[in-house]
């Protein structure tokens, strides 16, 4: 705020006395304008710093809200521990998932989705759904079978060649079969003791890896 300057202007009295007569020499001028307001820092006054520290205040505030209403309503930012999900995904990777993705539509085979692990729901786990509600899933030599068929499903995402048996299992309506694609080096739901991971337990839809570099992560299509 600009200081006024009232070095010009000359007390009243002293008005009076030169009309009257000559101005005595030790006439006194007024004091050189008035005070203005207490400085703060960077040279505003302490109300405008109030107020610019409200507002950053205010800013970081709103910030925080939104980064909690996006990580607990709309994404899921997750860290994969393991390697359980090589060559598609790698340990130490970190990745978006997008818990909007099953609000209109079913979650389907292949998709990478994060959830609680069945077994201890204070650990995320990330996999790739393999077997669907209602069906029977069967591993055989590595292979998975659905409802007894003779074809295995696709399985070229994979890490290496799978190995092993399991099951059979009856997948519960309202429930999917998780497996990792490092189907040798993987804990999943072939030998989890809660088998099964509850539609409602899925958090969200991997959509895209963004450490240590951003790539999509889209969806495997099998061949027709």
């Amino acid at each position: 705020m600009s200081e006024q300057n009232n070095s010009n202007q000359v007390d009243s009295n002293q008005i009076g006395s030169n009309q009257a007569g000559s101005a005595p020499d030790n006439a006194t001028q007024a004091p050189d304008g008035l005070a203005g307001p207490k400085k703060g820092f960077g040279g505003m006054s302490y109300t405008e710093a109030r107020r610019e520290i409200l507002s950053w205040i205010m800013v970081i505030a709103l910030g925080l809200l939104f980064a909690i209403f996006m990580t607990n309503f709309v994404i899921v930012n997750a860290r994969v521990p393991s390697e359980s999900m090589v060559p598609t995904i790698q340990a130490k990777d970190r990745l978006i998932a997008f818990r909007l993705s099953y609000w209109f539509s079913a979650p389907k085979r292949y998709d990478i989705v994060v959830f609680p692990f069945p077994d201890d729901e204070k650990q995320l786990f990330i996999k790739r759904i393999i077997g669907l509600p209602g069906e029977t899933l069967q591993v055989v030599n590595g292979k998975v079978y659905i409802d007894g068929s003779d074809t295995p499903l696709p399985d070229s995402f994979t890490n290496g060649t799978p190995t092993g048996d399991a099951g059979p299992f009856v997948i519960p309506q309202n429930c999917y079969f998780m497996m990792g694609d490092n189907r040798n080096n993987s804990n999943d739901s072939r030998f989890w003791q809660k088998h099964f991971v509850q539609r409602n337990k899925i958090l969200g839809k991997a959509i895209f890896q963004y450490f240590p570099r951003f790539r999509m992560l889209d969806t495997y299509k099998p061949p027709n």
